[in-house]
């Protein structure tokens, strides 16, 4: 709807106090859109979806210290957050998020290293796709505090057979849906994942991440009740 930050402004500012959700996916809203509707009068909010805008660290540092304290969901994929945003979210007063996405942006190593140690405890589904991850900071990801995560998407993040090891022992033994779509596990990561902590696995997506029949076999023998996806 082309709202940008001046009706953002004015949505914030009015009288939809009752609103518990509110969609304003790619409607051209930057930092002070965001920033407004942070410090309005949406404190009923539980869900918030921004995709596709521009609200980059600033947007980001106003929505975790403003008065949207009550959200459980938020969507920002694609609004360019770095670490810093990522930082702020991980120190804010959104302790009450059970679900973030954050698909799409660029959250670098300190950013993901604040996020798998921040207050955010009560996350249970969290999206990372697109992020250029890495095995080192999926190492990070593992060994923080998101024990309670029960979803975690990895596509498309440059994970390779070392990333699949830390995955595969570290703290998230909880998760039920793993995505790795489009990373680099091979066999030696494949194996990895089935002979780690991760047993609650019920759906576990590999596609394109040239896994041969030894590493397939390996994993279905674990998981014969998962929901695995190969091609």
């Amino acid at each position: 709807n082309n709202i940008g930050d001046e009706r953002a402004k004015a949505l914030s500012t009015g009288n939809l106090t009752g609103l518990t959700s509110l969609n304003l996916s790619w409607n051209k809203i930057g930092a002070e859109g965001a920033k407004a509707l942070s410090m309005g009068n949406l404190t009923g909010l539980t869900s918030l979806n921004l995709e596709g805008n521009n609200i980059g660290d600033e947007g980001v540092k106003a929505l975790s210290t403003g008065n949207l304290t009550g959200l459980t969901s938020l969507h920002l994929y694609g609004n360019k957050i770095g670490d810093e945003g990522a930082k702020a979210l991980s120190i804010g007063n959104l302790t009450g998020l059970t679900s973030l996405d954050l698909r799409e942006n660029k959250v670098g190593t300190e950013g993901v290293k604040a996020l798998s140690m921040s207050n955010l405890t009560g996350l249970t589904s969290l999206n990372l796709e697109g992020n250029n991850i890495g095995d080192e900071r999926a190492k990070a990801l593992s060994t923080g505090n998101l024990t309670g995560l029960t979803s975690l998407n990895l596509s498309w993040n440059n994970i390779g057979a070392e990333g699949a090891k830390y995955l595969s022992t570290g703290n998230l033994t909880g998760l039920t849906t793993l995505s790795l779509y489009d990373n680099y596990i091979s066999d030696e990561g494949a194996k990895a994942l089935s002979m780690g902590n991760l047993s609650s696995l019920t759906s576990l997506s590999l596609r394109r991440n040239n896994i041969g029949d030894e590493g397939q076999e390996a994993l279905k023998e674990r998981y014969p009740n998962a929901n695995i996806r190969f091609f």
